[in-house]
């Protein structure tokens, strides 16, 4: 049963141990792409996914066991390492807390702090939501010239359960929208001004983007900005994400096509207009917004048109690596739910509501 002073506490003790995480995953992120800055982006998205994906796991993991669990701090009670019985010695000395109203306005400002997180976490689904139910009346079947494009992307790549739209946007703002029914839109604009040959790189590259899932991805990182908006690591963990996951399908383009310039002349072309009023909801994958990672984007595809850049991969996960990342969650989560880690949380709770209290 849980302990009521703890679960007061957790909330704090929650986003500092993601705060702590997220600050090390980033630094680890770092010192790996420093060390292998020749890491396919395949490689580097699959680094990054774990690094922005693993922190609020563990995190959670550890906050809940640490709360629920219970045990006794009396003299001679026994702990699990060193750390827990140093926390066991502090909680056994004379009251040294903080005056209650200062706790509690600790304790609420961290529970605001989440709370806000989360109520921003849904205003990000009611946007997308919203985005894909106010977009419909406004998208047009596909013209002769994108009918064609999709046919020929579908001789190419096995891509049967997407829609292509066209719609009086922006060029940049060309993307993947929808939670409950995916569909690409295309800038009507962009259609009309590219060649047949950029448009099919354009048709591809989207189609990788739903190949590779990187809808549902982008919603969730999407959620943890949201959710830890007071973490700067983890806007520089999705960001980098972001322009790595545009990297692998670009990959996937180019392989397909042959033909990396015509992707680098479409990713120019809409580049070179000026995008005014709101962007769209993070949850959506726009062609090119952001101009940084536009510009990596063609640096990329003309390396692969001289053939300077590494070899043009977009590597799947085979079964035994799936079975093999499965054994090894589970002893990772058999790790953090072991004793001597929620010994630790719980022990971390308790002189966190000491002080408080």
């Amino acid at each position: 049963m849980v302990n009521p002073p703890l679960l007061f506490v957790s909330a704090l003790f929650f986003l500092g141990i993601n705060a702590l995480l997220y600050s090390g995953a980033w630094i680890l992120v770092k010192t790996l792409l420093r060390i292998l800055p020749h890491l396919s982006p395949h490689r580097t998205k699959g680094l990054l996914t774990a690094a922005l994906l693993l922190p609020p796991i563990i995190s959670c993991a550890v906050t809940a066991g640490g709360a629920f669990l219970r045990h006794s701090h009396a003299p001679g009670a026994v702990h699990h390492n060193v750390y827990c019985e140093n926390l066991a010695q502090y909680l056994a000395l004379p009251e040294g807390n903080l005056p209650a109203l200062l706790g509690l306005t600790i304790q609420g400002a961290a529970w605001l702090l989440l709370a806000w997180g989360v109520l921003t976490v849904c205003r990000l689904l009611h946007a997308t939501i919203m985005l894909e139910r106010g977009l419909s009346p406004y998208l047009h079947p596909p013209s002769e010239q994108l009918a064609a494009a999709v046919s020929s992307m579908r001789s190419k790549i096995d891509c049967s359960g997407l829609e292509f739209y066209e719609a009086d946007v922006p060029m940049a703002f060309s993307c993947l929208i929808g939670i409950r029914r995916i569909r690409c839109v295309l800038s009507r604009q962009l259609v009309a001004a590219t060649t047949r040959d950029e448009l099919e790189a354009v048709v591809l590259h989207e189609a990788s983007h739903f190949r590779a899932g990187d809808v549902w991805r982008t919603l969730v990182l999407g959620m943890l900005d949201c959710l830890f908006y007071l973490i700067p690591a983890v806007g520089l963990l999705s960001r980098r994400w972001r322009e790595e996951t545009e990297l692998v399908c670009d990959a996937a383009t180019t392989k397909a096509t042959g033909e990396p310039l015509a992707l680098a002349s479409a990713i120019l072309r809409a580049q070179g207009v000026p995008i005014q009023g709101p962007g769209l909801p993070t949850t959506t994958l726009a062609f090119t917004v952001e101009t940084a990672a536009a510009e990596a984007r063609v640096e990329r595809l003309l390396a692969y048109a001289r053939g300077t850049a590494s070899a043009i991969d977009a590597p799947r996960m085979d079964s035994w690596q799936w079975v093999l990342a499965s054994i090894l969650f589970a002893i990772g989560l058999v790790s953090i739910l072991s004793p001597e880690a929620l010994c630790i949380s719980h022990c971390s709770l308790e002189a966190m509501s000491r002080v408080l209290h």
